[in-house]
């Protein structure tokens, strides 16, 4: 609830063009009086508000300013996601309310504990932190209520690891990772906090090469997915700088001469170019672009190699083997990558370019 009396008996005498003076004859006061209540040292009695209201052609609440709070469940919710980025401390007490109506509520116990670990950070304040895991720990329990896609039972895992480690509880918090480490989510934030809390460097270097493969793929495939989106818009250049970049990328992480698993990303990339070229209209760069790419993967076809053991910064134990959904082939994927952009004809002239 909020009140604006003080306010609203100003704005309002002004409003008549009146002084306090004025204002204290009709109502039979002094001016202290009036001057009391527009700057908020106290308040008129009832029957003056009435009369107030009454003089101002409006009603009380209008005049008081009244406000009645949203208390709905709804409310409470975008209320607190209102504080969700920010270090605001009044997001702590806005929590404590709702959390106090709505204790075995997920949505209300994950906002919260979001709210209690952004501002324990942000404000250095360890209890606040300490509220924020517990907080988690209870949102697992209620997950089962939880409707938004971006929250699981792991992006928990990750928030309470991560309060684990703001605490100084580093082995606590990455053995919370290990445990919950499902298909190598958590490698990148394992290998990092190994190395950098708890000095372990060789186990970091394990995490960190799995994390660096599976950067390669990803970076593959978001250039892929820009160049899509490219050349749908028929934004050529656009496409033709992703793809460089690309390139540029994939030729800068090779060790050795030898032919390897980076030649079939390669040869996929520099095919797609070609492509790009092509509907740019530029056959001259398109044709040199094409050969490459083909003369890439039917060398790696000749002799394949699919270990990833001889990439920059990738020095985990044990075969380290890259598979994509593209085929085993470099050639066979040119094509099947080829065909995603939906374009027979273009593709045909491309492949028939002498």
């Amino acid at each position: 609830m909020e009140m604006r009396l003080s306010e609203n008996i100003k704005k309002y005498r002004k409003e008549r063009k009146m002084t306090q003076e004025q204002l204290a004859e009709v109502l039979g006061v002094t001016v202290g009086a009036v001057y009391k209540w527009e700057a908020g040292i106290c308040f008129p009695e009832l029957r003056l508000i009435m009369k107030l209201a009454e003089y101002f052609d409006t009603s009380v609440d209008v005049l008081i300013g009244y406000e009645m709070t949203d208390n709905g469940l709804k409310a409470i919710k975008e209320r607190l996601k209102k504080y969700i980025g920010s270090a605001d401390e009044a997001g702590i007490e806005e929590a404590d309310k709702a959390l106090a109506k709505y204790p075995n509520n997920f949505d209300i116990v994950y906002l919260g504990a979001l709210i209690y670990h952004i501002v324990g950070v942000a404000l250095y304040k360890k209890e606040y932190t300490k509220k924020a895991y517990e907080l988690f720990e209870k949102s697992l329990l209620l997950i089962d209520q939880n409707t938004e896609p971006s929250v699981s039972d792991m992006s928990i895992y990750n928030q309470m690891a991560q309060t684990k480690i703001i605490l100084g509880r580093y082995k606590e918090g990455i053995e919370l990772l290990k445990k919950h480490n499902k298909e190598g989510v958590f490698n990148d934030i394992i290998g990092y906090s190994l190395a950098a809390y708890l000095k372990q460097y060789d186990e970091a270097k394990n995490y960190l090469s799995w994390t660096m493969i599976q950067s390669y793929r990803n970076t593959t495939e978001i250039v892929f997915g820009y160049v899509f989106i490219y050349c749908a818009k028929g934004e050529y250049g656009k496409a033709e700088d992703a793809l460089n970049w690309g390139i540029n990328l994939l030729e800068s992480l090779k060790t050795t001469d030898k032919m390897g698993i980076l030649d079939k990303y390669l040869s996929v990339t520099l095919a797609i170019l070609a492509y790009v070229y092509m509907k740019s209209g530029d056959k001259k760069k398109a044709l040199a672009t094409y050969k490459k790419a083909l003369k890439t993967a039917e060398q790696f076809d000749e002799n394949p190699d699919y270990n990833a053991g001889n990439l920059k910064f990738v020095e985990a134990e044990g075969p380290l083997i890259i598979r994509d959904i593209l085929g085993q082939k470099a050639v066979e994927s040119m094509d099947k990558a080829l065909e995603l952009f939906d374009d027979s004809d273009t593709v045909s002239r491309l492949k028939g370019l002498k």
